[in-house]
């Protein structure tokens, strides 16, 4: 495991290096020490200006996919970091997918006995985490939950057949209600 390199003191007439403390990032924009959370809710800000100026942004993604030697290089350190830091990288990804930290993904686990919300298996010895499951009508957003609507953690194969269901769930009712009027169905008898 490769140590990060120390970054320069911020202070005038310091030749210290800067030990970056636990959840802090040094940004070589600015040249500052910020908090990991900055960079989430910087991260919040973008996709607020995305979605106000679309044509701006797309025009900025098509820049940066002209710069390969830098995405490349970017792409790299991510990877590097992936692999240094996996619980971290794992934490990061929960939180732009699903607005929750690693920490809370493991409580929703254990208060769910460890298992599956609807068919309780237990993670398999494949180490497959689990699925977040949210509700797809309150954060239309491909991809992105708020937070506020997590229902739970599911195995592939619930996760799967729970997203096909409410896909198609007017047409199920639709073909329950014809069979039920075609056979002259009113009602289970005892």
């Amino acid at each position: 495991m490769m140590a990060a390199p120390l970054k320069p003191c911020l202070m005038p007439d310091c030749d210290r290096p800067k030990v970056l403390g636990r959840g802090q990032k040094y940004c070589e924009r600015c040249k500052a020490v910020r908090s990991a959370q900055a960079y989430s809710l910087k991260l919040d800000r973008l996709e607020a200006w995305e979605a106000v100026n679309p044509e701006a942004a797309r025009l900025a993604r098509r820049r940066w996919r002209a710069r390969r030697d830098v995405r490349d290089k970017i792409n790299a350190k991510r990877k590097q970091f992936r692999a240094e830091n996996p619980r971290a990288a794992w934490s990061e990804y929960l939180y732009y997918r699903f607005r929750i930290t690693a920490d809370e993904y493991e409580a929703i686990l254990a208060a769910q006995g460890g298992g599956c919300a609807l068919c309780g298996r237990k993670q398999g010895s494949n180490k497959r985490r689990l699925h977040v499951d949210h509700d797809h009508r309150c954060c239309p957003t491909v991809n992105i939950s708020c937070g506020k609507c997590i229902r739970g953690l599911l195995c592939q194969g619930c996760n799967q057949l729970l997203g096909w269901y409410e896909r198609r769930v007017p047409e199920i009712n639709t073909y329950i209600d014809q069979r039920v009027e075609i056979a002259g169905f009113d009602g289970i008898s005892a």
